[in-house]
Parts: structure tokens; C-alpha cells; sequence
């Protein structure tokens, strides 16, 4: 699903837990960021791409293992490239419904393989 920032109140978290970011303007996409963690009121951990491909068995270690105390988590990683899209397959397999993931990249081309990736799939959005 494809939204214009005017859209985002169309976004149903029930259906899309996927989301990517992507443009120049990191003012206002850290601002719409900040609304969607601000309405969930649940644990966000950031992460940088880098940190997530070098030590990717850690980061699903440390976030996929379903805890007592913590019901939802919003997981954000900053500076996405192409290179995630491994780690993104392997989250929607695992049908992943209690994380809420952001992706937050630069303006994306539309030959881009991460912004095609999240176009072509339904429970995802691309904003």
C-alpha cells in the first residue's frame, strides 16, 4: 500500500505492520515517527541498518522472543539501503503480528529493490 503523508490517518495497524519512510524530508518523517510511537505507548528500540545486518541473529534473538511483560514493540531502523531486505523477508515469514517495524531511508528510486519490495506486498506500506 502506497500513502501520501496527508493518508496516514488511513493506516490501519491491524492489517500493516510494515511501514517505510522514505524521502528528504527527516524533520517531518521523524515527526510522523514520533505520532505513531506517541499512540502506541509500548517499548521502541532503534537501530541503525549497520547494526542490524552485522549482528542479525542477535537483533532476532532480541526482539522476536515473546516476553510476559511486554505485549508490542515498535522497532525503528534509521539509514535503510537495499541490503535489509533479507532481514525483512525473514521477519514476514516468521508472521511477526505483536512488532510494529518502520523503516526510515532516504528518498528511495523507483528501481529500488526495498521500495519495490514493500509496493508489491499487502501488509505493508510505503509512505
Amino acid at each position: 500500500m502506497i500513502l501520501k503523508y496527508f493518508e496516514l490517518n488511513k493506516l490501519n495497524f491491524d492489517n500493516t505492520n510494515f511501514l517505510l519512510f522514505h524521502g528528504k524530508n527527516e524533520g517531518y518523517k521523524d515527526e510522523e515517527i514520533n505520532k505513531i510511537t506517541n499512540k502506541f505507548k509500548v517499548e521502541v528500540k532503534k537501530y541503525d541498518e549497520k547494526q542490524v545486518i552485522d549482528n542479525a541473529e542477535e537483533f532476532f534473538a532480541n526482539n522476536l522472543n515473546k516476553s510476559l511483560f511486554d505485549s508490542d514493540k515498535i522497532i525503528i531502523i534509521n539509514r535503510c539501503t537495499d541490503k535489509i531486505i533479507k532481514i525483512i523477508e525473514e521477519l514476514i515469514d516468521k508472521k511477526v503480528d505483536d512488532i510494529i517495524l518502520i523503516l526510515n531511508s532516504e528518498a528511495l528510486d523507483k528501481k529500488s529493490k526495498l521500495r519495490n519490495f514493500f509496493e508489491k506486498n499487502s501488509n505493508t506500506a510505503i509512505i
